[in-house]
């Protein structure tokens, strides 16, 4: 990064500042990586090694019992939800409508 001009010039006009810029972006990166790996099913302590991988890493099952149990709330959360009377009463029309128009074609 340092080689491009935009990073070359913050480094020389606020050094610290480019540097806890750099540092964020290297942790943002490994922690995509990692994220990614998990998601592929991927041994990310192979790859990195063990030191590099960090502690919070989940396996690839972890993170796929975590989606699943975050969808099935969420589908959950959706039955729970009040309907808006006028908006289902719309909702019934067009289908009947959509139904009239099918039954009047055949």
């Amino acid at each position: 990064m340092k080689r491009e001009t935009r990073f070359s010039a913050l480094y020389k006009a606020n050094p610290d500042t480019a540097l806890s810029i750099s540092n964020a972006t290297k942790e943002d990166a490994l922690r995509r990586f990692t994220r990614y790996a998990n998601m592929a099913g991927v041994d990310i302590s192979k790859v990195l090694g063990t030191e590099a991988a960090g502690e919070n890493t989940e396996s690839a099952e972890d993170a796929k019992a975590r989606r699943e149990a975050r969808r099935k709330e969420r589908l959950a959360n959706r039955s729970e939800k009040t309907v808006d009377p006028e908006r289902e009463a719309r909702r019934l029309a067009r289908e009947a409508r959509k139904k009239a128009k099918l039954d009047n074609k055949e």
